[in-house]
């Protein structure tokens, strides 16, 4: 079978090296269209409960995306200030530049052929295909295309989200509240190495008109997220790569 993979994220790449393992007779190509060594964003977080199916289904590929990950066991809640503990709660942390790494690698291993730099805006070039998997993100252009086809449906939530990530270190998987005058800003942080932590900022859309974060810029908008909750960076940028 040929089997034409559009997406070069976690999901493409692993169903593409799960169909290699299962059959070696399968010709299987995945199109990414950044470069490889690209990624946009930090770490990312994953549940003991949510790799427990590649744990079932690909030990291999657990072990080698876990392995000298940073795991930690405790959830921290910030409220006015004050610290709640959850202990008992085990998340993988890992970047996502290493977990794209080790799924090529074992994609390579099953004869998978990788395509960097390569946009498919055009499905006719794909027509010699058995199969084509739309592994292109929530703004897939195969899943426009055939919308009519396909019926997806959109549950889009208000809050604004920036993807940050920052020198300070946060060990405990944090969800820090904090009110000011333009009213509820929330920091979802974790540390993820030994060197970085991710820091995700979630604004209501009602704080964040009424903070002007609308009318700046990129780098305006971060100063304002670094103010808003310098007590927990001490004094440690946070760090932008395509953050918003």
């Amino acid at each position: 079978m040929k089997i034409h993979i559009v997406g070069g994220g976690p999901a493409g790449l692993f169903f593409a090296y799960l169909m290699g393992r299962t059959d070696a007779g399968h010709d299987i190509h995945v199109y990414e269209r950044d470069h490889e060594g690209a990624t946009y964003g930090w770490g990312l977080v994953f549940s003991d409960v949510a790799l427990s199916f590649v744990r079932e289904i690909a030990p291999e590929v657990y072990d080698s995306t876990t392995r000298g990950q940073v795991v930690f066991d405790d959830m921290e809640i910030v409220h006015q200030r004050q610290h709640v503990t959850l202990a008992g709660n085990t998340f993988h942390r890992m970047s996502r530049l290493d977990l794209l790494a080790a799924l090529h690698r074992h994609c390579r291993q099953v004869g998978v052929h990788l395509a960097f730099d390569h946009r498919c805006d055009d499905l006719a070039e794909l027509a010699d295909g058995d199969l084509i998997v739309a592994a292109d993100g929530t703004n897939s252009a195969i899943r426009t295309h055939y919308r009519e086809r396909f019926e997806p449906t959109l549950d889009e939530q208000p809050n604004l989200l920036a993807w940050y990530g920052t020198t300070q270190l946060f060990e405990p998987l944090s969800l820090i509240f904090r009110q000011n005058q333009n009213g509820l800003i929330i920091a979802h942080c974790y540390q993820y190495s030994g060197t970085h932590s991710t820091f995700l900022v979630e604004v209501p859309p009602d704080a964040f008109h009424r903070a002007g974060l609308d009318r700046m810029t990129k780098t305006e908008s971060l100063a304002f997220c670094e103010d808003a909750f310098s007590d927990e960076l001490q004094g440690h940028p946070l760090l932008s790569n395509r953050s918003t």
